[in-house]
């Protein structure tokens, strides 16, 4: 595994990569297919779940269900591995930040933004925990070599 100043990253996001990708080895179920993925976040305290493209406001990406989301509750959150995630509305807004400010640029990118051909909304926990282990061992999370990785229709 690859250090934190290795990865271009801090060392707060290392260990909370580390935590996601054990959250995400435990096979959490993805949202149910019949969840309308416009509506956002309901008002209140909401209980996360993995998913890569629900999001907790109307904008793209404002899911806090997905990687960058996962990491940011577990690195700077403090909620343990193991425990009910329940996260309020401002937690999720700052949570959706976090996750936005990657789209400029950084070494997780990659990894909370896999290339726009893929189906996001099928991407599976084991597939996300195989791409944060691909990230810490090599620097990239390679998407595209992960077995079963949906791509959009049309591809």
């Amino acid at each position: 595994m690859k250090s934190a100043k290795e990865l271009g990253i801090e060392q707060w996001e290392l260990d909370a990569l580390l935590k996601t990708r054990e959250f995400l080895q435990r096979q959490h179920p993805p949202l149910p297919e019949d969840v309308n993925s416009d509506a956002g976040f309901p008002d209140g305290p909401g209980v996360t779940r993995f998913c890569m493209s629900y999001p907790v406001q109307a904008f793209d990406c404002g899911t806090a269900m997905c990687i960058g989301g996962f990491v940011k509750i577990f690195g700077q959150l403090e909620i343990p591995v193991g425990s009910k995630i329940t996260i309020s509305r401002d937690e999720a807004e700052g949570i959706s930040s976090y996750v936005e400010s990657f789209k400029l640029g950084s070494s997780l990118r990659d990894l909370f933004y896999p290339e726009s051909r893929f189906d996001y909304t099928r991407i599976t926990a084991e597939q996300a925990a195989v791409a944060i282990t691909n990230f810490l061992e090599e620097g990239d999370p390679a998407w595209a070599t992960i077995e079963g990785i949906p791509v959009e229709e049309g591809e």
